[in-house]
């Protein structure tokens, strides 16, 4: 048991507290408390409290274990979202393929109806 006591003792009366931990289980405190003028009309008070410490470290090692899920979570969280970006890297690759494949494509068919008109144009003059 981890303790302190504070005792006080004067002419009108006295005072002693005691608090501390008893097992590392529980917060203890007791204060009594004595009020005379003389022996024969002494008032007597006591006033303590105990508490249980176990329920600080069940809520702390809860703490500890939610923030380990809130880690992890976080954890995959990030690697999906890698995996994401990774494959919407790859799609936007896709589209400037296609984009530059559609261009290609459209420059060879004006090409091809500039040469038709041409052609066209060259038959009727004959």
């Amino acid at each position: 048991m981890t303790h302190s006591a504070d005792i006080k003792i004067d002419h009108s009366g006295m005072r002693v507290s005691l608090s501390g931990q008893i097992f590392l289980i529980f917060q203890a405190s007791v204060t009594l408390t004595s009020s005379y003028n003389s022996l024969n009309s002494a008032n007597l008070m006591v006033d303590g409290y105990i508490k249980s410490t176990e329920f600080n470290g069940l809520a702390r090692a809860i703490k500890q274990k939610l923030q380990s899920f809130g880690d992890a979570a976080k954890s995959a969280i990030d690697k999906e979202q890698r995996k994401v970006d990774g494959a919407q890297n790859k799609v936007n690759g896709l589209k400037r393929q296609v984009a530059s494949k559609k261009k290609a494509f459209e420059d060879a068919s004006r090409a091809i109806r500039k040469q038709e008109q041409k052609n066209c144009s060259s038959q009727k003059r004959r």
